[in-house]
């Protein structure tokens, strides 16, 4: 997997880079956001942990995609994943 950063943007007051970056696949299959975050931390030299993965497309047809990613100052200030709440039970 190839990875080139096209643009980035630093953000002082929520202490992170705002990272767009497109991706060469290299005739594979599109990678998992986990397996994505691996290799942009091998790429940066950064701890995975700051890193989060908001969104990542492949283009149509082709093995290159797109990749939008937060990069913050320390791993605490990573949000959490939401997790939704189970439906109520009807009575």
């Amino acid at each position: 997997m190839k990875i080139s950063l096209n643009e980035k943007k630093v953000n002082p007051v929520m202490k992170r880079d705002e990272v767009s970056a497109s991706v060469d696949f290299e005739g594979g299959p599109t990678p998992s956001m986990a397996a994505f975050r691996a290799e942009v931390s091998k790429h940066m030299n950064i701890s995975e942990d700051r890193i989060q993965v908001i969104k990542m497309t492949s283009l149509t047809g082709l093995t290159k995609g797109q990749a939008w990613l937060n990069v913050w100052e320390s791993a605490e200030l990573v949000p959490k994943p939401k997790v939704k709440a189970a439906p109520a039970e009807k009575k």
